[in-house]
């Protein structure tokens, strides 16, 4: 299990329903720990573990965390602890539950 410490959002949603996600969606996350993120922020999206969508993360270690994409916040809403954000950079398919971990901190 990763730090819950560093994992900062989760993707909760997508504006499209499918089962991956890639450059240019745009998905819904849900906050943790309060943590804020800005307008044009840029984070990374991380998988957990093995992935069914790419086979070369098909035998990574169950505790391993991968980066797999970029994400540019568009949108905050701390009242509701979500952010709107868009898909820039896909590394591999991206899925709901997939993290969201910011550098900045």
């Amino acid at each position: 299990k990763p730090n819950e410490a560093i994992v900062n959002a989760y993707i909760k949603n997508a504006k499209e329903k499918k089962i991956v996600y890639i450059d240019f969606d745009i998905v819904y996350c849900e906050t943790k720990n309060n943590f804020s993120f800005k307008k044009d922020d840029l984070v990374g999206i991380y998988h957990l573990g093995p992935s069914k969508y790419d086979t070369s993360l098909m035998n990574v270690p169950k505790d391993e965390l991968n980066l797999i994409g970029i994400l540019k916040i568009k949108e905050t809403n701390d009242t509701k602890s979500t952010i709107t954000g868009e898909i820039i950079r896909c590394f591999s398919p991206i899925t709901i539950g997939d993290l969201i971990i910011s550098k900045q901190r």
